[in-house]
């Protein structure tokens, strides 16, 4: 099966993120002022929709989605970004 990594750029809150399915996560970090998580993917694998969060260091948040923390990110303004998502 041909592999591949994805970038993909989140914004602060809830968001819904197609991508194909079994895809891991490899990376969380910035690019300038975005957000980023990259992928491995199989990119002719079937697609699904998965939900990340994105939230800022002290930001309160509902925890309901059962969604886990996969790694933080430092924003070129100094903000510090925090990625939730699936188990993936």
């Amino acid at each position: 099966m041909t592999r591949a990594i994805w970038k993909f750029t989140l914004k602060l809150g809830d968001q819904s993120v197609e991508m194909p399915r079994n895809a891991k996560v490899v990376h969380v970090g910035a690019q300038g002022d975005n957000c980023c998580v990259w992928l491995e993917v199989a990119p002719k694998s079937a697609r699904i929709a998965r939900v990340f969060r994105v939230v800022m260091t002290g930001e309160e948040y509902d925890d309901s989605l059962g969604l886990m923390p996969l790694g933080s990110a430092q924003l070129a303004c100094g903000i510090v970004a925090h990625v939730l998502g699936p188990t993936l």
